[in-house]
C-alpha cells in the first residue's frame, strides 16, 4: 500500500510540475504595425553615410519607440533617431546596410547575380519602452549593384 501511495503521489507531483512548466510558457504576444519610408529610395551598393528611415506606428505614439533596439532588416541597429511631427526619424549606417545587402540579398554562395538593379523587400523592427514589439510591413527598396 506504502508503494502504492508513493507512486500516486509521484505521479501527481509530476503532473502539477508539467502544469506549471505549461503555465510559464510566455504567449505571442501581438505584434505592432509600422509603416515606414526609407530615403533614399534607390540604393546604390557603393552608398556612403547614412540611411533613413521614417517610422509611423499605428495607434501608438512614436516617443515610446526605444531608439537602441530599431533594426534594419532586423539586423543593423540605427545609430540615432529622433520624433518629427507624428513620425520617428532614424538613420542607419550606409556601410553596414549595403554590405548586408550586398552579402545577404545579392551575392548569394559566391555568385553574382548579372542584373545590376534589383527590388527586395526591408522591414524596419523595435521594441517601445514598454516591450512591446513593432515591425513594419514590408518596404520594396531599390537596388544598384555597381
Amino acid at each position: 500500500m506504502r508503494a502504492y501511495s508513493l507512486a500516486m503521489a509521484s505521479g501527481l507531483l509530476l503532473a502539477i510540475l508539467v502544469l506549471l512548466q505549461l503555465l510559464a510558457l510566455p504567449t505571442s504576444a501581438q505584434v505592432i504595425s509600422a509603416t515606414i519610408e526609407i530615403k533614399p529610395r534607390t540604393l546604390n551598393l557603393m552608398e556612403k553615410g547614412e540611411i533613413t528611415a521614417f517610422i509611423w506606428l499605428q495607434g501608438y505614439d512614436v516617443n515610446n519607440i526605444n531608439v537602441s533596439t530599431v533594426r534594419f532588416d532586423g539586423q543593423i541597429p540605427a545609430l540615432k533617431g529622433n520624433i518629427s511631427e507624428d513620425k520617428l526619424v532614424v538613420k542607419f549606417d550606409a556601410s553596414l546596410v549595403t554590405s548586408y545587402i550586398w552579402t545577404s540579398r545579392v551575392s548569394h554562395m559566391g555568385t553574382i547575380p548579372p542584373q545590376a538593379n534589383y527590388e527586395i523587400s526591408i522591414i524596419i523592427t523595435g521594441l517601445l519602452f514598454t516591450g512591446e514589439r513593432f515591425e513594419s510591413e514590408p518596404y520594396m527598396l531599390k537596388i544598384i549593384r555597381p
